[in-house]
């Protein structure tokens, strides 16, 4: 028994011993039981403590059960840049990004473990520091979340550098909402060419009128002109992007002149052209011509011929984009 136990035994006898000196053992008995129930109050209590302090832990994004996205979450690992060119020398910095279920991305760089396969080409630092050694291909990995990952890293050899970086397409148009893949191409002082498109670092000088994405895809959002940019080691290339709003839709074909009077052995050119509700013309593609009458003959380019018996009113009639236009010729033949 310890000493708080004795004392507070002996105490309650004592009392009760005052009170009842024929009953000591009843209370020391009673002692003993009030004890017990101070006992079983105090340790209830530190067990809801504790469990009020898991039901916390166990909500806090990011800890087990929490409703954060965890490493049950993670189902992808992606070392960017994913291929890069370096001169000799030169320094990279990689960046890790966990994929995750719902198809977002979370940078995982400040607890990855990183690692130089080739270190005698390029070694990587405890932050995903790549330094060039020598020339070659290193590879370089990268672990988290209990999923692992690589990247290429090319030193290129002592006296090659980077000169320049080429945008293709060089000046495209595109519509509004519509999209442009661009590539990027470096040049090499030897001669040598490299696609950098994966590892270069993309930019429009007007994003309101065209936007581009990590990987050289640009979408038309306004009307106008901006310029893509591409940049990489240090260096720049651009190629130019007209937006232009989509062709109205054509909802009729007009055919010219709407009458004509012709007879053999005179000829009627026709023309038709496709216009849009606001009257304007809109390319429709090619014309098909036909006649309601062989007396009546039209060629292709809308020719109408009459033979020398043509006599009365013919329909000609021009097809294209599932539209129709008609015009119509006709000739008084005296007898």
């Amino acid at each position: 028994m310890n000493r708080g136990l004795h004392d507070f035994l002996v105490a309650g006898a004592s009392d009760r011993v005052e009170l009842y000196p024929a009953s000591i053992d009843r209370a020391l008995l009673t002692g003993m039981r009030l004890y017990r129930q101070r006992v079983a109050l105090t340790t209830a209590a530190a067990i809801a403590v504790v469990i009020a302090l898991v039901s916390v832990v166990a909500l806090t994004p990011g800890w087990i059960g929490g409703s954060a996205a965890g490493n049950d979450d993670v189902v992808g690992l992606v070392l960017d840049p994913a291929d890069l060119t370096v001169t000799l020398g030169g320094t990279v910095q990689f960046v890790a990004l966990a994929q995750l279920e719902n198809g977002s991305t979370r940078d995982v760089g400040d607890h990855t473990r990183w690692k130089s396969l080739d270190p005698g080409i390029a070694t990587v630092d405890g932050f995903g520091l790549a330094t060039a050694i020598s020339p070659g291909t290193a590879t370089i990995s990268g672990a988290a979340e209990g999923i692992g990952s690589e990247a290429s890293l090319t030193v290129l050899p002592v006296g090659v550098v980077a000169l320049s970086i080429i945008l293709t397409p060089p000046t495209p148009a595109v519509e509004t909402g519509s999209s442009q893949q661009f590539t990027a191409v470096a040049q090499f002082s030897d001669g040598s060419t490299e696609d950098i498109s994966a590892a270069a670092a993309w930019g429009s000088t007007s994003p309101a009128i065209a936007s581009v994405n990590a990987g050289g895809l640009a979408t038309g959002a306004s009307p106008g002109d901006t310029a893509i940019i591409a940049g990489w080691n240090g260096l720049q290339g651009s190629s130019s992007l007209t937006v232009i709003d989509p062709p109205s839709a054509p909802v009729r074909i007009v055919v010219e002149p709407a009458t004509a009077r012709v007879c053999s052995p005179a000829t009627q050119p026709m023309t038709a052209v496709g216009v849009d509700a606001a009257g304007k013309p809109v390319d429709v593609g090619p014309i098909v011509w036909t006649t309601n009458r062989d007396d009546f003959a039209v060629d292709e380019s809308g020719l109408v011929t009459p033979n020398e018996t043509a006599n009365g009113e013919a329909t000609i009639t021009a097809q294209a984009a599932g539209l129709a236009g008609t015009g119509t010729v006709s000739c008084s033949q005296i007898e």
